[in-house]
């Protein structure tokens, strides 16, 4: 009789009952953890969580059309190898992006425990918590001002003459020309680095206050917001992901008709045989499928533990992967788009002009460009409305990761309820003081550093550590046999051998983008950005291991701990027949 396999096996009943009972609570019992701490911080009850469907798919699709995909993809895949960069990003995120939407539903429906005490399940591993909530931190620090400057943008579009659309005399104090063939030299160019970014400073290191100012703004609202309770109103959530589609649908039709969108169509799907030769290009689309996603942030977790519906969710996966992909794709489409506008008006081409704004491929300053195109009232209203989206994308994604730490504080420590406004307010103000760094030249040094050696290498790092935690640690079997046990059948084939190679493949993703990162390092900032995220991917997650294997010696009870299935009674069983 041929055996069965391991990972496609049927466990027994008693195994079930048994990790039910040592190690979790029953799926249907009083309200669990988590809804004591993200209820607590949403202002949720437990009638008011997720039973809708459709509600809990808006959410999830909310987050993940954030700035990952509406800001630093366009400008990722242009820098980074064009259509040879957007064909790898489809691949991997069809092959990897539906198995890690599957990974976290399941992990997180199951244990209905929330990012911050998900990963008591292998306490070896419970540092991941911390890193998820720093790397929240440190998103908030890049996302804040990249909402800063989008509002800068709206603001323009409310005026008759958009001050990025002509050089008036105020810029050309800085260099502007009408006529201009430099790019440094364009009214869109300088309006963003010296009015935007300095605040029409001359003095370079001085710091900007009217941002400092829109920092406190923004701040504010989103402390209200979760003060309030407003995210418990779905249809925020919905309006908003809605929004977006319908803008970048909008914006994308309108940059079709534009003179030289079709040299910018041609540079985005037609590869070259050097972006190919490129190492660049085959580790970067890899972290950016992972970053649209926003897997292994935490906030997914979170989400996923407060829902109370029960399916099997890999067709609510492969419809949230499809749209994040689209959405992703129009943006796309728009940038490349915008940099043919560019190439046709500066009379060159736009392989030529990539290659000369390499490393200012910045997303304001080619759709200004862009929207400057049209005629005054189109231009007026494509303005306001492109940069509102993103300005709402990227407080939706920030009310997100302020709520993620909010839980790893309540999650380790004993917060009253009346202590509850105190706690938001002063957690809002230290993450403002946190971002209020950007408002200066230097600080906006940072956050380009952020976005190029952080975001996306360290979620990578700590993506690959949860899965590891899981898959290896806890055990690919006992995972199929928890999710076999909530929805009635295992796991096919597919998702068992992805989730158990991901780990492997995630890991050597990541030592080659640490390598290519530090290869290319061009000041102090980007050491020092690299050194944070190994720091904050990494020592956390090594100092919680270090210390939990302490604690187990000490107390004997290692093996217990490298594998939580095991029972107390059951090791104390089997340590006295040893006695014997």
């Amino acid at each position: 009789m041929k055996p069965e396999h391991s990972l496609s096996r049927r466990p027994s009943p008693l195994s079930q009952m048994d990790s039910h009972l040592t190690i979790l609570r029953p799926r249907d019992s009083t309200p669990s953890e988590i809804m004591s701490t993200v209820g607590a911080f949403l202002a949720m009850r437990d009638r008011e969580t997720w039973y809708q469907r459709a509600r809990f798919i808006f959410r999830i699709i909310c987050y993940c059309l954030g700035p990952g995909n509406i800001w630093r993809f366009p400008q990722q895949s242009f820098t980074y190898g064009n259509a040879t960069y957007m064909y790898l990003y489809i691949a991997y995120s069809w092959i990897f992006g539906i198995s890690l939407l599957v990974f976290e539903i399941s992990l997180s429906q199951y244990f209905v425990k929330g990012f911050a005490k998900i990963f008591t399940v292998c306490p070896f591993m419970e540092g991941i918590a911390l890193s998820m909530a720093i790397y929240c931190l440190m998103a908030n620090l890049l996302y804040s001002m990249v909402g800063v400057y989008s509002f800068m943008y709206l603001f323009s579009g409310l005026y008759m003459i958009m001050p990025h659309s002509q050089c008036s005399q105020i810029l050309q104090t800085f260099g502007c020309e009408d006529n201009y063939t430099n790019e440094t030299n364009s009214p869109e160019y300088i309006y963003f680095y010296n009015y935007v970014v300095k605040g029409m400073d001359i003095q370079e290191d001085k710091y900007n206050f009217r941002n400092c100012g829109l920092l406190v703004a923004m701040w504010t609202l989103l402390c209200c917001i979760i003060l309030f309770g407003l995210l418990k109103y779905h249809w925020l959530s919905m309006c908003l992901s809605i929004g977006i589609f319908i803008v970048l649908f909008i914006t994308t039709i309108t940059s079709l008709t534009l003179n030289g969108a079709s040299s910018g169509l041609t540079k985005m799907f037609i590869p070259t045989t050097n972006d190919m030769n490129q190492l660049t290009t085959w580790v970067y689309p890899a972290e950016q499928s992972v970053v649209s996603l926003g897997v292994g942030a935490g906030p997914l977790t979170t989400v996923w533990s407060v829902s109370r519906i029960k399916y099997w969710s890999h067709v609510d996966c492969i419809m949230i992967n499809a749209i994040v992909f689209f959405c992703s794709f129009l943006s796309g489409i728009i940038f490349f788009n915008a940099a043919g506008v560019i190439a046709t008006r500066s009379n060159d081409t736009i392989s030529t002009y990539a290659k000369n704004c390499l490393g200012e491929t910045n997303i304001h300053i080619f759709h200004s460009h862009l929207f400057n195109t049209l005629d005054r009232g189109p231009s007026n209203f494509m303005v306001c409305l492109y940069f509102l989206i993103l300005f709402g994308s990227c407080c939706f994604s920030m009310l997100e990761h302020i709520q993620i730490i909010l839980l790893y504080i309540n999650s380790y420590l004993t917060i009253k309820k009346v202590m509850r406004t105190r706690i938001i307010i002063g957690v809002c103000t230290l993450l403002y003081l946190s971002t209020a760094i950007g408002a200066s030249e230097v600080g906006y040094s940072f956050i380009k550093a952020i976005d190029k050696n952080f975001i996306a290498t360290a979620l990578l790092i700590i993506l690959c550590f949860e899965m590891i935690s899981v898959s290896y640690f806890y055990g690919m079997r006992n995972f199929c046999d928890d999710i076999e046990f909530m929805i009635g059948f295992a796991p096919n084939y597919y998702y068992q051998t992805t989730w158990f190679v991901l780990p492997v493949v995630f890991f050597i993703i990541s030592v080659a983008s640490l390598y290519l990162k530090f290869k290319k390092i061009e000041s102090v900032v980007d050491v020092v950005v690299l050194c944070l995220t190994l720091i904050f991917s990494i020592v956390p997650v090594v100092g919680f291991a270090t210390y939990k294997c302490y604690i187990a010696i000490r107390n004997k009870g290692l093996r217990r701990m490298l594998n939580p299935r095991i029972s107390p009674e059951s090791t104390a069983h089997q340590l006295s027949n040893v006695t014997r």
